[in-house]
């Protein structure tokens, strides 16, 4: 058993070696962090093969509170998958996770419930991936300021998964 202590999710796998935990739990937290994405793959991480990452929280919270403060990510079912999304992006997590973890993602009393099963070590992640998230995340919506000066730019963000809704 480990006491509970404060750290940002984004730093959990800094924090714990890989494969310390047979779950990780987070409730109405990780919608709140700087990167969802990178707090969920840092929990996969901490947890060993076989483990869960079990997350409980209101659904599109972050339109509810109309982007006020902490409130920046929605999470939702669609159709099964989970989703991630505000007003630059939109990731289906269950389909960036499915090469190494199992979704399994509900609605219930207007919250979600997603339960993330490991099934093998995640792979190291792709910097353009990351690449991707950090530009997208970064600057203004419409991206025609950096697509005019690099315009390899747009298809490389095109191409590469949880891309955004306007492309």
């Amino acid at each position: 058993m480990v006491r509970t202590s404060w750290c940002h999710g984004e730093l959990l796998a800094e924090r714990f070696p890989t494969g310390s935990f047979d779950l990780v739990w987070a409730e109405n937290c990780v919608d709140h962090s700087y990167d969802p994405i990178r707090v969920i793959n840092a929990a996969i991480d901490v947890v060993k093969v076989g483990g869960w990452v079990v997350m409980v929280h209101a659904q599109n919270e972050a339109e509810n509170e109309h982007y006020d403060g902490l409130h920046q990510w929605n999470f939702c079912e669609r159709i099964g998958a989970f989703h991630i999304w505000n007003q630059k992006t939109d990731d289906n997590v269950s389909v960036l996770l499915q090469s190494f973890a199992e979704v399994d993602c509900r609605t219930e009393n207007g919250g979600v419930i997603v339960a993330i099963r490991k099934l093998r070590e995640r792979p190291p992640e792709n910097p353009m991936v990351r690449l991707r998230h950090e530009i997208v995340r970064a600057v203004d919506p419409s991206l025609e300021a950096l697509t005019s000066r690099w315009p390899f730019l747009k298809q490389v963000l095109h191409h590469l998964p949880g891309r955004r809704k306007s492309d």
